[in-house]
Formats: C-alpha cells, sequence, structure tokens
C-alpha cells in the first residue's frame, strides 16, 4: 500500500537483545514465522541508582559528518516503592547523495540523503504490595528523512560519488507514541503477567514522481521536450493506531519437573492512508505527445483540476488468540517441549480511488472497493526436545509452524498497452502463507570452557509465498499475490576461543541453500501476453520488469 517501510524503534536505552530463530507463534505470536528479535529495556530500579552517556561521531568519503549522542539515568524515588527510568537519544546520520537532476549534469544540492532522530523514553515502577509490581512506559520517536537514494545510473560507486537525479526535495517525518503498562502479579508459586500497549503512527511523506511518470507515457526516463518543466509530485500521509492487550499465567516453582505458560491475546490495528499525485502538466503532455485531450486518452481529467491519480483508503486487522507452552522434564537431563496458538484473524479494508492514472470505469467520481478477507483461524504447533548431559553440553531438535495474515493491495487498473490482452484483473487482496521449520543442533564447550562451539542443521518448507508481482506495463502498479512453494536447508557453525583471559577470537558461517519447489506466474508480460516465470523448480529468481516503472505505491 501507500506505506513502504516498518516502523523500526532505535532504542538506545537497551540491556539486552534476545534473537529466537525459527516460528515463535506460541508465546510471541501475531506473524512472528521466521523468528523474533526482542529488544529488553532496562527495568527501573527500586533500590540502585544508575546512569549511563554515550556520544559517537564521524565522517563519510565525500559526504557529511554523522553523530549521536544518548543518557538514561534511573533509581529510587522512594525506597523500595517508587522508582524511575528516563533516557533521551539523538542521531544524525549525514548524508552522502548529491542531487543533479535530470534536466541538466550540474549539482544542485549536496548530502540530500540526511536523517535525523530523535528518541525519548520514560518509565515508573510501582511496588503496590509484596506481590505487586506495576510498570508503566512511555516511548516517543520522530525520523526525518530528507531525500532519497541515489541513481546507479549516474552515480560513480568505485569512486564514491552517489548522485540522484530527483528533481525535487523528497521529504518524510515519520513519529510514533508508544504508551505501555505491565503488571506483574505474584500468586503463590504462579505469576499473572499482563501486557498493555497502544501505539500511535503518523508518517508524511513528498516523493518525486516525475521520471517514473514520464517513462511509463512516454518512454524516455528523462522528462524534456516537449513538456520540459513536467514535474510530478506524489504526497502521502499514514495514520496508523494499534491496540494490544496479552495476559499470561506462568509457573515459577524452578524445583518442578513441570514449567508452563498459558495466555491469551487481543490486538486490534487501524491504518488510514491517501496518496495524491499533484500532475498538473498530464494535460499538456497528453496534447503535446499523443495529439489528444486527456480525457480521450486516459478516460476522464484530472481530479480537481490537478491530481492524476488519489487513493483513500482504511484498514482495520484485529487478532485474538490462546496460546499455551509446557516444558516437562523427564529426567535429569532429558526435557520435552510442547505448545500451541489457537488464532482467529480478519482484515477488512475500504478505498475511494480516482483519476485518469487509476481510470477504471471513468465515470468522472471516485472509484470504490471494500469487503473483507476471510476469517484465518491458524493453529501453530511447537514441538521440542532437549538433552543436557552436563553444565558443558546442550544437545536440541525442534519444529514449528508459522504463519503470516495477509493484506490489502494497492488499486492496480489494467492498462491499455499494446500487447497487454484483456480481462486482466489483479487481486484486492492477498491469502496468509505459512511454513514448517524443523532444527536439530548442539552447544557444547571443551578445555574448561574455553572453547565454545554452536552448530545447527535446518530445513524450512514455506507454502503459497507472499511475492510482489511486476507490473510490466499491464497494470498502474504492482501488487502482491500468494506464489509458488518454496524448500530451504542449511547450516550454521559459530566457534569461539579464549586465547587468555582478556581475549577471545570468534568465527562463525553459515550455508543455506534454498530452490522453489511449485512454479508460479505473473502478470503478462507487455508486448507478448505471455504470462512469464516468476519462480520455477530452480534456484531463488526474480523476473525482470520489461515494461514502464510502476506509477503507485512503489
Amino acid at each position: 500500500g501507500v506505506v513502504t517501510e516498518n516502523v523500526y524503534p532505535q532504542v538506545f536505552d537497551l540491556e539486552r537483545v534476545e534473537v529466537l530463530r525459527g516460528p515463535q507463534g506460541t508465546l510471541f505470536g501475531t506473524g512472528s514465522m521466521g523468528g523474533t528479535v526482542r529488544f529488553i529495556t532496562p527495568e527501573p530500579s527500586l533500590t540502585q541508582p544508575s546512569g549511563f552517556a554515550r556520544a559517537e561521531g564521524g565522517v563519510t568519503r565525500n559526504g557529511d559528518s554523522s553523530y549521536e549522542a544518548g543518557v538514561a539515568v534511573g533509581g529510587p524515588i522512594i525506597e523500595d516503592r517508587l522508582g524511575f527510568r528516563v533516557s533521551a537519544f539523538y542521531q544524525n546520520n549525514g548524508g552522502y547523495v548529491d542531487r543533479m537532476p535530470f534536466t541538466g549534469s550540474t549539482i544542485t544540492d549536496k548530502d540530500i540523503n540526511d536523517e535525523k532522530t530523535t528518541v525519548l523514553r520514560g518509565a515508573l515502577k510501582i511496588a503496590a504490595g509484596d506481590a505487586l509490581l506495576i510498570t508503566p512506559s512511555i516511548t516517543y520517536q520522530r525520523k526525518r528523512k530528507h531525500d532519497g537514494y541515489f541513481w546507479e545510473n549516474i552515480s560513480d560507486a568505485s569512486g564514491s560519488r552517489f548522485n540522484a537525479g530527483w528533481d525535487q526535495p523528497q521529504p518524510s517525518t515519520d513519529s510514533f507514541t508508544l504508551p505501555a503498562l505491565k503488571i506483574q502479579w505474584t500468586l503463590g508459586k504462579t505469576e499473572l503477567i499482563s501486557n498493555t500497549s497502544f501505539l500511535y503512527r503518523s508518517l508524511d511523506r513528498a516523493s518525486d514522481y516525475s521520471a517514473f511518470n514520464w517513462f511509463a507515457l512516454v518512454g524516455d526516463p528523462t522528462p524534456t521536450a516537449p513538456v520540459p518543466d513536467y514535474r510530478v509530485t506524489s504526497n502521502a500521509s499514514v495514520r496508523q493506531n494499534s491496540f494490544t492487550q496479552e495476559v499470561r499465567l506462568q509457573s515459577t516453582d524452578a524445583e518442578s519437573r513441570l514449567q508452563w505458560v498459558a495466555g491469551a491475546l487481543y490486538q486490534s490495528s487501524r491504518l488510514y492512508t491517501n496518496q495524491y499525485v499533484v500532475d498538473p502538466l498530464l494535460p499538456q503532455l497528453s496534447q503535446d505527445v499523443y495529439g489528444a485531450p486527456i480525457a480521450d486518452i486516459f478516460g476522464e481529467g484530472l481530479v480537481d483540476g490537478i491530481y492524476s491519480a488519489t487513493i483513500d483508503q482504511w484498514a482495520k486487522d484485529t487478532q485474538a488468540a490462546l496460546f499455551g507452552q509446557l516444558d516437562y522434564a523427564l529426567t535429569s537431563q532429558l526435557k520435552a517441549t510442547l505448545g500451541a496458538r489457537v488464532a482467529r484473524t480478519e482484515l477488512k479494508f475500504s478505498r475511494f480511488f480516482g483519476g485518469p492514472l487509476l481510470c477504471k470505469t471513468c465515470t468522472g467520481s471516485p472509484e470504490s472497493t471494500g469487503g473483507s478477507t476471510p476469517a484465518a483461524h491458524p493453529v501453530t504447533p511447537h514441538v521440542g526436545l532437549s538433552y543436557e548431559p552436563d553444565a558443558h553440553n546442550l544437545y536440541y531438535l525442534s519444529a514449528g509452524k508459522g504463519f503470516r495474515v495477509g493484506g490489502v493491495n494497492n488499486p492496480s487498473v489494467p492498462t491499455a498497452r499494446p500487447g497487454c490482452p484483456g480481462g486482466l484483473q489483479a487481486p484486492a487482496t492477498f491469502a496468509s502463507d505459512r511454513l514448517w521449520s524443523y532444527e536439530i543442533g548442539a552447544k557444547n564447550q571443551f578445555a574448561d570452557g574455553r572453547l565454545k562451539t554452536q552448530a545447527s542443521i535446518y530445513y524450512i518448507d514455506w507454502q503459497d509465498i507472499q511475492q510482489s508481482v511486476s507490473a510490466n506495463g499491464c497494470f498502474t502498479s504492482s501488487y502482491k499475490d500468494n506464489l509458488g512453494s518454496a524448500k530451504v536447508r542449511g547450516f550454521d557453525l559459530a566457534v569461539e576461543f579464549k586465547v587468555i583471559d582478556n581475549l577471545s577470537v570468534a568465527l562463525s558461517g553459515g550455508y543455506t541453500h534454498a530452490r522453489y519447489s511449485s512454479n508460479a506466474f505473473g502478470a503478462p508480460a507487455s508486448g507478448t501476453g505471455v504470462r512469464p516465470l516468476i519462480c520455477s523448480g530452480g534456484s531463488f529468481q526474480r523476473r525482470s520488469s520489461t515494461g514502464p516503472l510502476k506509477l503507485l505505491g512503489s
């Protein structure tokens, strides 16, 4: 859709990072089909004050300087009853791309791709009795980019000279606020944990569509005569709200052979997006290039006399799940794991779009689509077995299922380009994909712990893969569909040797072999009417586009 990137938190005050490989749907759910990365921030202390600060700087060849600085402090406000933790962070990534507009060969702006990020976080911990802890927190982040990426055809990567042909600035501002509330209640040998959060995200972005539109409509990638001042700007905005509530009850008796956790999750996410392509010179382009008014060529005129395409849409994604996991010590050395998550997911959407570049029925008024994807009821089990003969050796095997929900495509309207057969229709939605992952591995220590090794072998069976289909000139934009399946296998190995007490040497490596196991066909190739192969029973490959660049949703 209009959103082209996920929000990524710049965590400064960080206690540790946990990387969990393979599907983690049993305990962490919501699309964790390939693995989970957990950023763990320090808890406010009720007893011990602490703090730290860090600053870094650097320079880029033929670019601007970069720097960042952050500070975090925390400690008790009321001993054993109330504590706090606050942090602030600022980062400036200096630009290294210069603007060289496609209308000339001179640099007009330097270091245009700089990026500035501000992060603020605060948390309290309240001990409301000996068994109840309440931790409210709030995180705010704002990221501002001044422009985009470089163009390879006008750059010299070997000489560290990077240029972009955009004629217009492409600023974007992406910010989010994330309040959260964690409640921990100890009940004898069990613990009840409640996590509540609400994400509000706001994204505003301007994009230079001049070269895209010109290439799609005329064929020459550099807008020149007969309309030398042809400029197109896409203005897009996103408003995203996501509420998540999770409750889990888990055992805390470390002496028990049975450890367990059970819980429930509810999540409701709303996404509001719009995109308006400002294209006031399209009528002149139509007249000069095609020799006819815009309405004759595209079926209708500009919206409000200025927009060649407009999109207004919203989507609501809801998920509800029950999950649980048991870890049972069969012996003092052998432990078995069994878990599962049962969920229900549903996606509803509505969209209004108009303008000559999205003309479908050409009624002169905005068209609309909407509805919902079929409710999915994924069941994602997880099983494992681990053997630990002593404190220095661990052997394990595991199998788990991963699941990722489907979504909604941008409006993708068939074009009238020669070679594109009639009756084409891009899917309004795409379905979920899923996989099974199997792994066997070992973690060992030798020579009194001076030599540590980790090794694993894995196999993944991936079905109904969500893939982007190129427009190939037969549609006004690309779209996603469920295409093909794949088999992935490989291994990895990590070795660390402590030469002396303060010096260690580490070596790691891995191998992955991935192959499509079924064929999938995409949109017809422009000028042929043939549906090209996107994937086949060979190694991963991507089909190159032979038609014009996509106009929207790029």
